[in-house]
């Protein structure tokens, strides 16, 4: 192949790109084309680098100055409340993740065992009632609240008559990543 096909490969790909039109675009940009509104998970940047080289041409030596360039993806944090999923068994909890940042928050109680469960949220220490209740939830069952929390240590208990004596507790973190 001739240095002119080879160099009109890059112009074939744009022209067909721009025969492709909008439709393309979507998913050049992360997207799928659906029209789906939903958060991008990364956001796209276009790099540019100077490439100089010496090259000979005709007996001369010549200097010839070129750009390369390239996309990347930065991710994109999200931007919604931090979610917890809390799987209840029979006389144990089990936390998705041990800590989460504070501010609002989903919470997703899963009851995995055969006996009906539900779960209290207190901060660690305090006497009066709980911040968060939820009801009896049914075996095989899930309840879901939203409510926003501060810095600091918080228990999370079943209060059905012994369960939180035999190892139905558990702690959660709030603090900031």
């Amino acid at each position: 192949m001739s240095r002119r096909a080879a160099w009109l490969g890059p112009a074939a790909l744009l022209a067909a790109a721009a025969i492709a039109g909008p439709a393309a675009a979507p998913a050049a940009a992360g997207g799928d084309g659906g029209g789906a509104a939903r958060a991008p998970s990364c956001a796209w940047h276009k790099h540019t680098k100077r490439v100089v080289r010496h090259v000979r041409r005709h007996g001369k030596r010549r200097r010839v100055v070129r750009f390369k360039h390239w996309w990347s993806c930065d991710r994109v944090t999200p931007t919604g409340p931090a979610r917890l999923g809390v799987k209840a068994y029979e006389y144990s909890f089990l936390l998705s993740r041990k800590s989460v940042a504070p501010g609002e928050i989903i919470v997703e109680l899963d009851n995995e065992g055969e006996d009906p469960h539900n779960l209290n949220i207190a901060a660690t220490g305090s006497t009066g009632p709980p911040l968060v209740h939820f009801e009896d939830t049914p075996s095989l069952q899930r309840t879901q609240k939203r409510f926003s929390l501060t810095p600091g240590t918080y228990e999370l208990w079943c209060d059905l008559p012994e369960h939180q004596a035999l190892g139905m507790h558990a702690t959660l973190t709030v603090d900031s990543p």
